[in-house]
């Protein structure tokens, strides 16, 4: 009988761990794209979002803040649970009022692998977006030439 019972529970937990965390990672990807939804609005409304990359910073314009949104949510992420903060490569931060701040690093130009640490808060996240030129697109956005129309550089 305890035999039996034991092997209950465990078949339950399995089905629970196998619905509950498409689930859960569902919620986490909606929650993701809504936030920086939100922070993007807030910036495009106050002109207080900012980037920085290779030590110059810049103040983006509207066009760029739009264009740059899709780049940060694509489908294709991953979440990263265990992946340990090297700081090697290219790196680029971005802010929102001090409240949001983005930074994206690419550990080797030659891999098209760009690693995204989200912190709001008290809220951390670690993703990961393979493939589409990420880090370049984002370059390109965020200098202070832009790509849909210049961006302010920052003294």
């Amino acid at each position: 009988m305890k035999k039996m019972v034991i092997a209950a529970l465990a078949v339950v937990l399995a089905i629970s761990l196998l619905i509950g965390m498409p689930l859960w990672w569902k919620m986490e990807r909606v929650s993701y794209e809504n936030e920086l939804l939100r922070h993007f609005a807030d910036a495009i409304s106050s002109e207080s979002f900012e980037a920085e990359y290779n030590g110059v910073r810049t103040r983006l314009c509207t066009a760029n803040i739009e264009r740059l949104l899709p780049c940060l949510t694509r489908s294709e992420r991953n979440a990263e649970f265990f992946h340990s903060r090297e700081n090697t490569g290219e790196s680029v931060v971005l802010r929102v009022d001090g409240e949001m701040c983005v930074e994206l690093e690419q550990p080797d130009p030659a891999e098209d692998l760009v690693y995204i640490y989200y912190s709001c808060g008290s809220r951390r996240r670690t993703l990961s977006i393979q493939g589409y030129d990420t880090m370049n697109w984002v370059i390109r956005l965020i200098s202070p030439e832009g790509m849909c129309g210049p961006n302010t550089e920052i003294a």
